[in-house]
């Protein structure tokens, strides 16, 4: 993940407080948030390094198809939208960010 930090003249302090709240959320660690684990400035370029999640919720609904079903089972996608739920209280209320890219980790 990355971004461009340089054409930031009327935009005063929010690469600031964004790298702020980066460093607030790096802390954070929960079941179901990957970690960050490198925030950098390489020339006026963001580049944020994050653990790799086992799968995503296509990969899953792709597998099901693949075995014969039309989708992810709905006890399944309801149990993931309640992780998903669970980890953005938590990242609310443990770092004051409501939402920064937030997704489930799957496990294999």
């Amino acid at each position: 993940m990355y971004g461009n930090l340089i054409p930031l003249t009327s935009m005063g302090s929010v690469p600031n407080r964004k790298l702020h709240a980066l460093e607030r959320i790096k802390q954070v660690r929960h079941p179901f948030v990957c970690t960050l684990e490198q925030i950098k400035v390489v020339e006026g370029e963001l580049v944020i390094v994050m653990e790799l999640a086992d799968r995503s919720l296509h990969d899953m609904f792709i597998e099901q198809q693949n075995a014969g079903l039309i989708g992810i089972p709905r006890d399944d996608l309801l149990r993931f939208l309640r992780d998903t739920a669970e980890a953005l209280d938590y990242m609310n209320e443990s770092t004051s960010c409501s939402n920064l890219d937030v997704k489930r980790r799957t496990c294999s």
